[in-house]
């Protein structure tokens, strides 16, 4: 089907550019597009782009975030507060302005392919060793694209200062972008460690989520992270006038970053998620899902609400089922990350996989027999082939 020319600009023009500024005209586009597109672009500028933060605190003698700190002005609910507000670059992977076009070119194509690492599982012995490492407890961690990854931890002996400043607190291979941002003041003689935990996300994560279950360390404070980079994002929309046709709008947005990434490739990454999500509708994905045959004893109506249920459930990731970290890795070893995978085993399957024992087993028959399922089922009927 044809689809009639649209007015639509064939660049975008950077009226002003620093590294933490830039303003840009899109012109000239089809009435009500340009809230359209700004709107979409601001929305995701804000809360998708990914950054650096702590998420989570830890100093000796302080058990949770009323305390107080002998010899320090402020208790932990400021000192949070301040540590929240620290801004970092990482110096591995700068993105600005002046790189060459090639290079941008290559680099947006390699992170539009690429997908997390799997962390390799260190080899152990038999099922007898892998459940005393399961009871032990292990280090490792199923990463997640929607979780923040950590990173390694930053540790400082604070002593001999008046006042703790964020530059302190700068780790191996970053750059901390506010340094004269005050943490703490303290009085003469005072002195502490802190160890902190730096993390890459996405947006904003409150603490709740930052929160490792794992650690039973009273002393480990989580703390909320604001990854994003973004500072603020305006934008307006104005008329627009091409040839004698003047109801055509122009796009004027302005974005204020914390300076860890140039406006032009915040601008750039916010637009390929955008495109990223509407090419699931421009594509062969989009099919209607009719059943074979309508359920006994009900209308097609009430099959197709179960048939739906059913494929959502079986398509649910393990990684949001509150297993333990044993288990999650036994099964991702094994390439098996849905329910739906899951529920094809056998008991008898599973104890084969490498470091699987009988508590992660245990614990996988509870979670099915939660959810009404059971292993050795056949999911055929639910075409979760076609997804």
């Amino acid at each position: 089907m044809a689809i009639l020319a649209f007015q639509k600009p064939d660049k975008v023009l950077m009226l002003e550019a620093s590294s933490t500024f830039g303003k840009f005209e899109f012109r000239p586009l089809e009435p009500g597009y340009g809230i359209t597109i700004g709107n979409a672009l601001r929305r995701i500028l804000l809360s998708s782009l990914e950054g650096y933060a702590f998420s989570s605190v830890k100093i000796e003698g302080v058990d949770h975030e009323f305390a107080t700190i002998p010899g320090v002005m402020e208790d932990m609910t400021n000192i949070i507060l301040n540590l929240k507000q620290v801004r970092f670059k990482c110096l591995g992977a700068p993105l600005s302005e002046e790189d060459d076009e090639e290079e941008e070119a290559e680099t947006e194509e390699v992170e539009a392919e690429k997908a997390p690492e799997e962390k390799e599982e260190k080899k152990t012995e038999g099922d007898d060793e892998g459940e005393e490492a399961e009871e032990a407890g292990e280090d490792e961690v199923v990463e997640e694209e929607d979780e923040p990854e950590a990173l390694p931890k930053v540790w400082i002996n604070v002593s001999d200062t008046d006042v703790l400043k964020a530059g302190a607190l700068q780790p191996a291979g970053f750059e901390v972008l506010n340094p004269e941002m005050e943490i703490c003041h303290l009085a003469p003689g005072t002195s502490f460690q802190m160890e902190l935990t730096l993390s890459k996300g996405r947006g904003y994560v409150p603490a709740d989520e930052n929160r490792d279950p794992s650690n039973s360390d009273v002393q480990v404070i989580a703390i909320d992270s604001i990854f994003t980079p973004i500072r603020n994002v305006k934008y307006t929309v104005e008329n627009f006038r091409v040839e004698q046709k003047t109801d055509y709008e122009k796009l004027v947005l302005e974005i204020e970053t914390d300076g860890s990434i140039h406006p032009k490739d915040a601008l750039r990454e916010a637009a390929k998620i955008l495109i990223h999500h509407f090419m699931l509708f421009s594509d062969d994905r989009i099919a209607v899902e009719t059943p074979e045959q309508p359920g006994v004893g009900g209308t097609d109506e009430e099959f197709d609400e179960e048939l739906a249920r059913m494929r959502q459930l079986l398509k649910t990731k393990l990684t949001d089922m509150n297993l333990s970290v044993r288990a999650l890795n036994c099964l991702k070893s094994a390439n098996v990350e849905t329910v739906g995978e899951l529920v094809q085993y056998n008991k008898s399957d599973l104890l084969k996989f490498r470091n699987f024992g009988k508590k992660s087993l245990t614990e996988l028959d509870e979670l099915l027999d939660s959810l009404e399922l059971s292993f050795g089922m056949d999911i055929t009927k639910y075409k979760l082939d076609k997804d």
